[in-house]
Protein backbone atom coordinates (compact mmCIF):
# COMPACT_ATOMS: atom_id res chain seq x y z
CA UNK A 1 0.00 0.00 0.00
CA UNK A 2 2.19 2.49 0.80
CA UNK A 3 4.73 1.72 -2.19
CA UNK A 4 1.40 2.33 -4.15
CA UNK A 5 0.82 5.90 -2.61
CA UNK A 6 4.35 6.43 -3.66
CA UNK A 7 4.44 6.19 -6.93
CA UNK A 8 0.52 7.80 -7.44
CA UNK A 9 2.30 10.66 -5.66
CA UNK A 10 5.31 10.49 -7.79
CA UNK A 11 3.75 10.27 -10.84
CA UNK A 12 1.48 13.17 -10.31
CA UNK A 13 3.66 15.49 -9.24
CA UNK A 14 2.53 18.75 -10.66
CA UNK A 15 -1.02 17.82 -11.71
CA UNK A 16 -4.05 19.30 -11.16
CA UNK A 17 -6.42 17.60 -8.32
CA UNK A 18 -8.43 16.64 -11.37
CA UNK A 19 -6.08 15.21 -13.59
CA UNK A 20 -4.83 13.26 -10.47
CA UNK A 21 -7.95 12.22 -9.77
CA UNK A 22 -8.46 10.78 -13.82
CA UNK A 23 -5.20 9.65 -13.08
CA UNK A 24 -5.77 7.02 -10.45
CA UNK A 25 -8.93 6.09 -11.45
CA UNK A 26 -7.24 4.86 -14.49
CA UNK A 27 -4.67 3.41 -13.58
CA UNK A 28 -5.82 2.08 -9.63
CA UNK A 29 -9.27 1.49 -10.06
CA UNK A 30 -8.53 -2.68 -9.56
CA UNK A 31 -6.61 -1.45 -6.90
CA UNK A 32 -10.03 0.67 -5.43
CA UNK A 33 -11.96 -2.01 -6.07
CA UNK A 34 -9.53 -4.84 -4.45
CA UNK A 35 -9.82 -2.23 -0.82
CA UNK A 36 -13.36 -1.58 -1.19
CA UNK A 37 -14.04 -5.92 -1.52
CA UNK A 38 -11.61 -6.17 1.66
CA UNK A 39 -13.46 -3.62 3.67
CA UNK A 40 -16.73 -4.72 2.58
CA UNK A 41 -15.63 -8.46 4.19
CA UNK A 42 -14.62 -7.02 7.20
CA UNK A 43 -17.61 -5.41 8.16
CA UNK A 44 -19.78 -7.99 7.23
CA UNK A 45 -17.60 -10.57 9.48
CA UNK A 46 -17.80 -8.01 11.77
CA UNK A 47 -21.48 -7.67 11.82
CA UNK A 48 -22.27 -11.02 10.74
CA UNK A 49 -20.62 -13.14 13.95
CA UNK A 50 -20.27 -10.15 16.39
CA UNK A 51 -24.09 -9.02 16.27
CA UNK A 52 -25.62 -12.63 15.29
CA UNK A 53 -28.44 -13.31 17.30
CA UNK A 54 -29.05 -10.08 19.04
CA UNK A 55 -32.36 -9.01 17.97
CA UNK A 56 -34.30 -12.17 16.82
CA UNK A 57 -37.85 -11.03 15.48
CA UNK A 58 -41.37 -13.35 16.71
CA UNK A 59 -43.63 -12.75 13.57
CA UNK A 60 -47.40 -12.87 14.39
CA UNK A 61 -49.52 -12.58 11.19
CA UNK A 62 -53.09 -12.24 12.05
CA UNK A 63 -55.02 -13.35 8.17
CA UNK A 64 -58.05 -11.80 7.28
CA UNK A 65 -59.34 -10.15 10.57
CA UNK A 66 -59.57 -6.78 11.10
CA UNK A 67 -56.48 -4.31 10.44
CA UNK A 68 -56.12 -2.67 13.87
CA UNK A 69 -52.44 -1.49 14.75
CA UNK A 70 -52.91 -0.18 18.30
CA UNK A 71 -55.02 -3.63 18.96
CA UNK A 72 -51.20 -5.45 17.04
CA UNK A 73 -49.10 -3.43 18.90
CA UNK A 74 -50.70 -3.55 22.67
CA UNK A 75 -51.15 -7.27 22.15
CA UNK A 76 -46.95 -7.51 20.59
CA UNK A 77 -46.17 -5.61 24.12
CA UNK A 78 -47.24 -8.02 26.41
CA UNK A 79 -46.01 -10.85 24.79
CA UNK A 80 -43.10 -9.36 24.66
CA UNK A 81 -42.73 -9.72 28.23
CA UNK A 82 -42.14 -13.40 27.54
CA UNK A 83 -39.24 -12.98 25.90
CA UNK A 84 -35.76 -11.09 26.54
CA UNK A 85 -34.37 -7.66 25.44
CA UNK A 86 -32.62 -9.06 22.46
CA UNK A 87 -35.82 -9.95 21.04
CA UNK A 88 -38.66 -8.11 19.37
CA UNK A 89 -42.17 -9.48 18.74
CA UNK A 90 -44.71 -8.25 16.02
CA UNK A 91 -47.88 -8.52 15.70
CA UNK A 92 -49.28 -7.48 12.48
CA UNK A 93 -53.24 -7.59 10.87
CA UNK A 94 -52.46 -6.12 7.43
CA UNK A 95 -53.28 -9.39 6.03
CA UNK A 96 -56.45 -9.27 4.29
CA UNK A 97 -56.80 -11.02 0.66
CA UNK A 98 -58.17 -13.63 -0.87
CA UNK A 99 -57.29 -16.81 -2.31
CA UNK A 100 -58.90 -19.70 -4.00
CA UNK A 101 -60.41 -17.63 -6.22
CA UNK A 102 -62.82 -15.43 -3.77
CA UNK A 103 -63.63 -12.26 -5.21
CA UNK A 104 -63.22 -9.76 -2.16
CA UNK A 105 -64.20 -6.26 -2.58
CA UNK A 106 -61.22 -3.85 -1.58
CA UNK A 107 -59.08 -6.45 -0.60
CA UNK A 108 -55.40 -5.46 -1.87
CA UNK A 109 -54.05 -8.85 -3.70
CA UNK A 110 -50.51 -8.19 -3.24
CA UNK A 111 -50.30 -8.92 0.54
CA UNK A 112 -51.22 -12.47 -0.70
CA UNK A 113 -47.59 -12.81 -2.61
CA UNK A 114 -46.13 -10.93 0.58
CA UNK A 115 -47.80 -13.06 3.13
CA UNK A 116 -46.09 -16.47 1.44
CA UNK A 117 -42.87 -14.86 0.48
CA UNK A 118 -42.60 -14.01 3.92
CA UNK A 119 -43.39 -17.75 4.96
CA UNK A 120 -41.13 -18.82 2.67
CA UNK A 121 -38.00 -16.90 4.26
CA UNK A 122 -38.90 -18.20 7.46
CA UNK A 123 -40.08 -14.58 8.81
CA UNK A 124 -43.50 -16.06 9.89
CA UNK A 125 -43.73 -17.12 13.19
CA UNK A 126 -47.25 -17.86 13.97
CA UNK A 127 -50.38 -18.09 12.18
CA UNK A 128 -53.52 -16.70 13.35
CA UNK A 129 -56.52 -17.40 11.10
CA UNK A 130 -59.77 -19.80 10.55
CA UNK A 131 -59.19 -23.11 9.53
CA UNK A 132 -59.90 -23.30 6.12
CA UNK A 133 -56.86 -20.70 5.44
CA UNK A 134 -54.86 -22.92 7.50
CA UNK A 135 -55.91 -25.82 5.29
CA UNK A 136 -55.08 -24.17 2.27
CA UNK A 137 -51.72 -23.12 3.43
CA UNK A 138 -51.11 -27.18 3.92
CA UNK A 139 -52.69 -27.91 0.03
CA UNK A 140 -49.94 -25.21 -0.72
CA UNK A 141 -47.13 -26.88 0.65
CA UNK A 142 -46.74 -25.61 3.98
CA UNK A 143 -46.19 -27.38 7.42
CA UNK A 144 -47.12 -26.57 10.80
CA UNK A 145 -45.53 -27.70 13.94
CA UNK A 146 -46.94 -30.36 15.69
CA UNK A 147 -48.75 -28.82 18.80
CA UNK A 148 -48.81 -31.68 20.84
CA UNK A 149 -44.51 -31.01 20.77
CA UNK A 150 -45.44 -27.91 22.90
CA UNK A 151 -46.55 -27.28 26.26
CA UNK A 152 -50.11 -26.45 26.12
CA UNK A 153 -51.60 -27.01 29.12
CA UNK A 154 -55.34 -25.68 29.66
CA UNK A 155 -55.20 -24.64 26.20
CA UNK A 156 -57.90 -26.19 23.83
CA UNK A 157 -56.08 -27.78 20.53
CA UNK A 158 -56.67 -28.31 17.32
CA UNK A 159 -55.28 -31.26 15.26
CA UNK A 160 -57.30 -31.95 11.86
CA UNK A 161 -55.96 -32.11 8.18
CA UNK A 162 -52.59 -31.43 8.89
CA UNK A 163 -53.65 -28.14 10.74
CA UNK A 164 -51.98 -28.31 14.45
CA UNK A 165 -52.30 -25.53 16.49
CA UNK A 166 -54.62 -24.01 19.72
CA UNK A 167 -58.14 -22.66 19.62
CA UNK A 168 -58.10 -19.18 20.30
CA UNK A 169 -61.46 -19.25 21.98
CA UNK A 170 -59.10 -21.18 24.94
CA UNK A 171 -57.15 -18.03 25.12
CA UNK A 172 -57.73 -14.66 26.43
CA UNK A 173 -56.89 -13.60 23.24
CA UNK A 174 -60.17 -13.23 21.95
CA UNK A 175 -60.02 -10.15 23.81
CA UNK A 176 -58.38 -7.98 21.03
CA UNK A 177 -59.37 -10.64 18.43
CA UNK A 178 -62.95 -10.98 17.26
CA UNK A 179 -63.16 -14.86 17.30
CA UNK A 180 -67.57 -15.51 17.44
CA UNK A 181 -68.08 -16.07 13.60
CA UNK A 182 -65.27 -17.85 12.39
CA UNK A 183 -63.30 -20.33 14.92
CA UNK A 184 -59.96 -19.21 14.71
CA UNK A 185 -56.51 -21.39 15.60
CA UNK A 186 -53.21 -19.97 16.67
CA UNK A 187 -50.72 -22.49 14.67
CA UNK A 188 -46.70 -22.29 13.98
CA UNK A 189 -45.19 -22.54 10.59
CA UNK A 190 -42.49 -25.34 10.55
CA UNK A 191 -40.58 -22.91 8.61
CA UNK A 192 -40.55 -20.08 11.47
CA UNK A 193 -39.40 -19.46 14.79
CA UNK A 194 -37.35 -22.54 16.82
CA UNK A 195 -39.71 -24.48 18.69
CA UNK A 196 -38.53 -22.97 22.29
CA UNK A 197 -39.55 -18.81 20.53
CA UNK A 198 -42.75 -20.91 19.97
CA UNK A 199 -43.02 -22.04 23.63
CA UNK A 200 -42.85 -18.20 24.56
CA UNK A 201 -45.49 -17.17 22.47
CA UNK A 202 -48.02 -19.81 24.27
CA UNK A 203 -46.67 -19.30 27.87
CA UNK A 204 -48.08 -15.66 26.94
CA UNK A 205 -51.51 -16.85 25.46
CA UNK A 206 -51.51 -19.50 28.54
CA UNK A 207 -51.41 -17.02 30.69
CA UNK A 208 -53.94 -14.77 29.01
CA UNK A 209 -56.37 -17.85 29.18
Amino acid sequence: MKKILNDIAKNTAGMTKKDKMQYIMTYYWYHILGICAAIGLILFIIIHFGFADRRIEFSCAIVNQEIDTDRDEKVAMLAQKKFSDKEKVIVDSNYQFKYRGEKQEGINTSLFEKFFIKWGQGEISAVIADKDFLEYCVSSGGKFYSIDDFDVKGLDIYNEKKVSGIKLSSTGLTDYIDDKDNELILAFPADGAEKKECQKFIDFVQERG
